[in-house]
């Protein structure tokens, strides 16, 4: 199993609440019945040590990076990514993915 954290902000003008309101009823509904999740957690970040330079950290347990990256290819999941298309800066986007050990 591998874990996925993605890191980014929203879009000029979008705010948390629209945000949110989207992520819990379409996001969060979607993802996790992906055949490789195992979870899918969505955290709006209120700071760090550095100051707070993400709004948004999602936390993936995946089967595996690779699988996570077919699960976007179904229809379902590519109707989620063009709605985040509109809500998020795909440009801010930072990737990790690792295991425990």
């Amino acid at each position: 199993m591998q874990t996925i954290i993605n890191l980014y902000n929203l879009k000029p003008g979008i705010s948390i609440e629209e945000f949110k309101k989207w992520s819990k009823e379409v996001d969060q509904k979607t993802a996790p019945k992906q055949k490789s999740v195992y979870s899918f957690e969505v955290i709006e970040v209120k700071g760090n040590e550095n100051g707070a330079k993400y709004q948004i950290a999602e936390v993936i347990k995946v089967d595996s990076n690779e699988a996570w990256k077919e699960d976007l290819k179904t229809e379902e999941m590519k109707k989620v990514l063009e709605q985040w298309d509109k809500l998020c800066d795909g440009t801010s986007v930072v990737t990790w993915y690792g295991e425990v050990f």
